[in-house]
């Protein structure tokens, strides 16, 4: 997705992230999950495309796991 288009969607979305998984070397996979701006949020390494995605994809579930709140308060005893 360009920038520009993210720029736009950003009004409307104003979290967005991105999984971004590139070969690097002969067997090196490098995985960054960027927000809607490009900063990198988290990277790595793996040795396999697979590995590389799944470690990324992870990475952002943990990201917005942790982002979250609970949907309503807890009900009283």
């Amino acid at each position: 997705m360009s920038r520009k288009a993210t720029r736009r969607l950003g009004r409307i979305f104003p979290f967005m992230f991105e999984v971004v998984v590139e070969k690097r070397g002969r067997s090196r996979w490098e995985w960054r999950v960027c927000n809607s701006a490009g900063k990198i949020i988290m990277s790595g390494w793996e040795n396999s495309r697979d590995g590389a995605k799944y470690r990324g994809d992870r990475a952002l579930f943990h990201l917005l796991l942790a982002s979250s709140g609970p949907d309503e308060p807890p009900l009283p005893d």
